[in-house]
This record gives C-alpha cells, sequence and structure tokens, in this order.
C-alpha cells in the first residue's frame, strides 16, 4: 500500500489502477470495473462494475478500500469476494499523507499545533498518534518510516507500524520549510533540506534538488554524526543508497547571461560529511554513470567529458564534524576514500 498507481488514458482520463498485491489476489482497475486475480494462474476470481473512473485501491489479504477522487470517504470491500461491507469517512485530502495497507497516515489539525495520526480506516482505531508543531512537514522513508521536519530544528523519524521513533536530533532551525529528502540504508539516515526554491527550468524530471544544510545519522542509536552546507545543487535519487558517497551536479543557467551556463559537481562522504571531490566548469555533469569495480574496491564515475576513480584505501578515517560547517570551497582533481578503520 502507499503507492497510488494509476495509468493514463485518452483525453486525460484514467485508463486504470493497480491496486494491492497480496498473497491471495492482485487487485486492480480497469474503466469502471475492479478485478482480483489469483497470483499465480492469473484467474479472475472476482469482478465488481460501478467503481468510479481513477479511484485509489488499497487495502490487505482481508478488506480493500475504494477511494475516488477528490472524496472524502471511502468504500470497504471484503478482499475474497468483492462484497461492500462499509463505508467509512476520510480526512479532508490535503491532511491525508500516505496509506500502508489499510491504515492511513494523516494530520488532525488542532489550535497552534498538528497531531500525525496513523489509524485503520476498517475499525477507525488510532494504533498511534504524535504532537508536532503546526508547519511541520513530513516525508514518508521506504515505505515502512515517517520523517517529520519542524522548522524549529527537531527532525524525527517514526516506525509506521507502531510510532517508535528511530531518531529525534535537534539541526538548524528554519523558519520556512521546504521538501525535504531522506535517504535510508543499513548504516544511515541521510537527510537533505531545502533553503530555496528553484524554477522548473533548472531541474530533469528525474533529479532532486538540494540548497540546504545535509545531515547524516547513525541508523542503530539515531545519532546525529555530522552537517554539511550544500548551496544550489542537485542529486539523481536512484543513486544506491548502500554507496559510502552522495554524488550532487548540477547545471546553472545565470539570468541575463547566455552561454555562461555552469556545472558544479560535489561529491560527499556520507561517513563523516566532508567533501572529497568539487569540481566547476563548462562541462555537463548533470548526467553521469556509476561503475562498481568489488575487487579493486573502487568507484567510476563516468561523465561526458569526465572521469572520476575513488578508492577505498588503509587510511584511517578523519573524524565526523558534528558541528554544521561549510563546504571547503578548494578544488582536486581525485579523491581516494579511505575505509573505514
Amino acid at each position: 500500500g502507499g503507492r497510488f498507481a494509476g495509468i493514463p488514458g485518452s483525453y486525460g482520463r484514467s485508463r486504470g489502477t493497480l491496486g494491492p498485491i497480496t498473497d491471495n489476489c492482485i487487485c486492480y482497475l480497469v474503466g469502471t470495473r475492479l478485478f482480483a486475480v489469483d497470483p499465480l494462474s492469473g484467474k479472475t476470481q472476482w469482478e465488481r462494475d460501478g467503481i468510479p473512473r481513477g479511484s485509489e485501491i488499497i487495502g490487505d489479504n482481508e478488506v480493500l478500500f475504494v477511494i475516488p477522487t477528490n472524496s472524502n470517504s471511502a468504500i470497504a470491500i471484503r478482499t475474497s469476494d468483492g462484497e461492500q461491507i462499509a463505508e467509512r469517512s476520510l480526512p479532508d485530502s490535503a491532511l491525508r499523507l500516505f496509506t500502508k495497507d489499510r491504515h492511513l497516515l494523516h494530520w488532525v489539525v488542532t489550535k497552534g499545533e498538528r497531531l500525525l495520526t496513523f489509524s485503520d480506516l476498517l475499525t477507525q482505531q488510532t494504533k498511534w498518534q504524535k504532537r508536532f508543531s503546526k508547519s511541520a512537514i513530513v516525508t514518508v522513508v521506504e515505505g515502512d518510516e515517517v520523517a517529520v521536519l519542524e522548522p524549529e530544528g527537531q527532525f524525527t523519524v517514526l516506525s509506521l507500524d507502531d510510532g517508535t521513533a528511530r531518531v529525534e536530533s535537534k539541526i538548524e532551525p528554519k523558519k520556512t520549510l521546504s521538501p525535504f529528502i531522506v535517504r535510508r540504508s543499513r548504516e544511515r539516515y541521510i537527510l537533505l533540506t531545502n533553503a530555496s526554491v528553484w524554477g522548473r527550468s533548472n531541474l530533469s524530471n528525474s533529479r532532486r534538488k538540494v540548497d540546504g544544510f545535509v545531515y547524516g545519522f547513525d541508523r542503530k542509536t539515531g545519532r546525529k554524526l555530522w552537517g554539511t552546507l550544500i548551496e544550489n545543487q542537485a542529486i539523481d535519487p536512484t543513486q544506491p543508497v548502500g554507496m559510502p558517497i552522495l554524488v550532487f551536479a548540477n547545471r546553472n543557467y545565470p539570468k541575463f547571461r547566455r552561454g555562461n551556463n555552469v556545472s558544479t559537481l560535489v561529491i560527499l562522504d556520507l561517513r563523516n560529511g566532508r567533501t572529497i571531490f568539487e569540481h566547476k566548469g563548462k562541462e555537463v555533469v548533470n548526467r553521469y554513470q556509476l561503475n562498481f569495480d568489488v575487487e579493486k574496491k573502487t568507484i567510476e564515475i563516468n561523465f561526458n567529458r569526465l572521469t572520476i576513480e575513488l578508492a577505498m584505501t588503509n587510511k584511517p578515517l578523519e573524524p565526523a564534524d558534528r558541528k554544521s560547517t561549510r563546504l571547503n570551497s578548494s578544488h582536486t582533481d581525485i579523491s581516494r576514500m579511505p575505509s573505514s578503520a
């Protein structure tokens, strides 16, 4: 659950929607007909007509919920036979954040604060609820955690299932919050913030902007490890989360200065937040390919006219600077990255 997979049709009308994939069935909507098929044989188990086009379909092995577009109510359908069993009211769409199986993550707005709430749509029972400031914003992490950022400088990561806090840490406060990114690996969380809003012309659809502090947190303890300021950059979110580095690459287009486009490249060591490579020039660096050599312990980053090789060595790892610092502006040709001691 949690991901709405709509298939567009002609004239902007939805052709279909993929619903839950459970142990017992695969559910999908074609036009106004909802189907449940056996996941192994593909045989139709049941079908139901009269479902509004473009509806979101969520649920689990026991119950499905059909949520029509722009609707504040949901129809509950028994997964085993397609029979309607209930109808449930929903919070306003602007307050709904994420769905997981039959559960809804949403805001409950009260005077001066917001309650982040995870509830069962069928029983209407609240599984957990946490208080945050009225300007807090959230992002879901890998479908099973939710990260919350508050303008006072509080960063929190919670388990979706039970609301257990995985990270509770102070960071640089910001009066106005912009959408943020959280990347999770086995060792750490990486929080990437934004201090400004860019025009769409600066980014392709596949890249995400980063213009603010980037932080590293230990995944086991939740402890903040470091903070580094990255300005006017972008990342490709498809970079493997298990890499010990993160590549930032952006091409800037100054206003009223045609032909003076400048590309900037920054490679960050995610273990200590230090810059191991920084480059500025005319080359196009926002498109690149990553190659890994496990035997040689190298990472090769191939750009259009630039190739960078990073090699793991036995040199001691420089300690992380847990204070929020700005990047060193010096430029190097090739950086060799030490392995952990």
